[in-house]
């Protein structure tokens, strides 16, 4: 905000904020470079539609679903996740369905040791193979970009002839920058269409 802006948010509140602690703000606002010691300035994280990007990954070949269907991902900036899309179909066009467990875990590095791994969202659904598949977080995930991000689908249940578009493996950017990275461990491509995510 601007020093206007704080002066305005702050005049019916007044004796909340000491003396120091306005002068720090102030230096905040104003001073390139200033290092406060009071408070965390970095700007807060929060979901914008405004601001969401449809990262998508390009597609790849059709093949067999496995289960589970792993991939990893990376970022190049601190973002946030509010939902993930993928998509299956059966091999002859027929209806089918498939009971999915859908996972991400957060490992801590540039790394696929999983064993280290906290699971961030976990769920189970049943999903259409004659659909694009989203699934809506239902608090956003905060993707930060010193650490990797495993995806899992496991799949039981299953119906009909399930097979998969698969989509590549590799780096999608934004316009602003924001660079996503697919990965797995043995290089075969993944299931994820898109995931939305903030773009600041």
């Amino acid at each position: 905000m601007t020093n206007e802006e704080f002066l305005e948010t702050t005049k019916n509140y007044e004796g909340i904020l000491t003396v120091d602690e306005i002068c720090d703000i102030w230096r905040s606002i104003s001073l390139k470079g200033f290092i406060s010691k009071k408070f965390n300035q970095n700007p807060r994280l929060y979901w914008d539609e405004s601001k969401v990007w449809s990262c998508k990954s390009p597609l790849g070949t059709i093949a067999l679903i496995q289960s589970p269907e792993i991939v990893f991902i990376t970022s190049n900036k601190t973002t946030l996740l509010g939902r993930i899309c993928f998509s299956i179909r059966d091999n002859y066009g027929h209806s089918g369905t498939s009971n999915t467990k859908v996972s991400i875990v957060e490992i801590h590095g540039q790394s696929f040791a999983t064993e280290t791994g906290t699971i961030l969202f976990e769920v189970t659904r049943n999903i259409s193979y004659k659909a694009q598949n989203y699934i809506n977080l239902p608090t956003p995930i905060i993707i930060n970009a010193s650490n990797t991000y495993q995806f899992c689908l496991e799949f039981t249940n299953q119906t009909g002839n399930p097979v998969s578009s698969l989509y590549s493996l590799g780096e999608v950017t934004s316009n602003n920058g924001l660079k996503i990275t697919f990965q797995n461990v043995d290089g075969r491509q993944h299931m994820i269409s898109h995931l939305d995510l903030i773009d600041y």
